[in-house]
């Protein structure tokens, strides 16, 4: 099964292009390149950084306020280990280079997973190099993911996708890579949710492939979901009306996944804008379509792409069940338009992107036709979001600099983004911030 993705299609015969794939030195090219378009999508996230929601409201807040106690403090339910730790950091210095730091941390974790990918740790999980390349920079370039682009509230999205290809990657070779590997995975596994599925998805790729040294990520992993659970068991998670419906499902499959992947959220809201999308066959027929060619696509492809297409399901069916993204209207009627949500469909358009890849390495022709095709309309998508527009507040940078000139006990409140949040701050007297 592992070899249908160094198939025909997938081969790559000229030495020159097999050693820019993905040999040693050209890790380090992948790795520049990965960064630097990553920035290019958004500069302003990077070089007029500013806090963006739970940021500021929630992580600097309460590591100024509360310092090394908030580090237990779950939040919506279970613990962000890696955003607090951002901040516990942030507060030792200006409150000025606070979101800097923010999204330094954010634009390392985002960029982790496809050098990771591209590394050799994957060549003999996923022996296609090309396959590899296309998935890589596919991630980079994702349509339909503003959202989670270069935001350390929303980090733990990534760091859930590097948790998982640590799981499935080679054994580490020497004490640096197990190190890496036991950090990112702790990290990864205090900082979300997604430890819950990546346990058992360890243990069941342990036992498939008879590996001893996965039984130890498989441990470490299972720890931390009992952490995790205990905490969701006990804590209190906001809920709201669902409005879950067979019609919205195929709305969300359709508009978030199939589309948001492909023609991506600026065209899609036009398409769905037309008199005939709101006919119940249309996003039926698409969904249908596209579950078709996935359930071909897990026919034929390696285990790999099996473990993860199990990873993402389980991940979606969770954030169907308890999705946070309206206050005023039912959750899956807002889950229907793009851009609304989108973390909830990170991994999905992933998986579903992976799909296209296995069957385009298929020797069957209409399989392959289908898959190129949809992969080439990704190009739209990509075209059509790569800018990731975020609005700054005004006033920040100046209120920030007021904040640290001001006199202990003063409070100021700062806007932050997106329209509507905002944080305030108490001065604390000089030598009381680093507690």
């Amino acid at each position: 099964m592992m070899n249908n993705l160094s198939a025909r299609p997938w081969h790559v015969s000229l030495p020159a292009l097999r050693n820019f794939c993905c040999s040693s030195r050209a890790l380090w090219l992948h790795g520049f390149l990965i960064i630097s378009l990553t920035v290019a999508r958004q500069p302003k996230a990077l070089f007029s950084a500013q806090f963006w929601a739970e940021d500021g409201t929630y992580w600097y807040r309460e590591a100024y306020e509360s310092g090394w106690a908030c580090i237990f403090e779950p939040h919506t339910g279970y613990l962000q280990s890696a955003s607090r730790l951002t901040a516990l950091l942030a507060v030792q210095f200006p409150l000025l280079w606070g979101p800097v730091l923010f999204a330094l941390v954010a634009l390392i974790i985002q960029v982790l997973p496809p050098i990771f990918l591209l590394s050799s740790r994957f060549d003999a999980v996923l022996p296609s190099r090309t396959a590899r390349l296309v998935l890589a920079y596919f991630y980079v370039a994702l349509p339909n993911s503003w959202e989670i682009h270069v935001n350390l509230t929303n980090a733990q999205w990534h760091l859930g996708l590097l948790g998982f290809l640590i799981v499935v990657s080679q054994r580490p070779s020497g004490w640096a890579e197990w190190a890496f590997d036991l950090f990112f995975l702790t990290l990864a596994g205090l900082s979300g949710p997604f430890v819950i599925i990546l346990a058992p998805l360890a243990w069941l790729h342990c036992f498939q492939k008879h590996s001893r040294h996965g039984v130890v990520r498989a441990l470490l992993l299972s720890a931390l979901a009992v952490a995790q659970i205990l905490f969701l068991v006990f804590a209190t998670r906001p809920a709201y009306s669902l409005g879950a419906s067979g019609f919205l499902f195929t709305q969300i499959i359709s508009n978030q996944i199939v589309l948001g992947a492909g023609i991506g959220e600026n065209f899609t809201r036009q398409l769905i804008a037309r008199p005939i999308w709101s006919l119940p066959w249309m996003p039926l027929f698409m969904a249908l379509a596209a579950g078709l060619l996935v359930v071909g696509a897990l026919v034929h492809g390696p285990q790999i792409y099996r473990l993860f297409v199990l990873f993402a399901s389980l991940q979606l069916a969770a954030a169907l069940v308890s999705p946070q993204i309206s206050m005023t209207e039912p959750q899956w009627l807002s889950m229907t338009l793009p851009g609304c949500g989108g973390r909830y469909f990170f991994l999905p358009m992933l998986a579903w992107f992976a799909s296209l890849v296995v069957l385009a390495s298929m020797r069957w022709r209409i399989a392959r036709i289908i898959a190129i095709v949809l992969m080439a309309l990704s190009v739209i998508g990509i075209f059509g979001d790569w800018n990731q527009h975020v609005s700054r507040q005004a006033g920040f940078e100046a209120a920030a600099r007021a904040f640290d000139r001001a006199d202990a006990g003063a409070q100021m409140t700062f806007p932050i983004n997106p329209d509507g949040w905002s944080m305030t701050l108490t001065k604390h007297p000089p030598g009381e911030r680093a507690r």
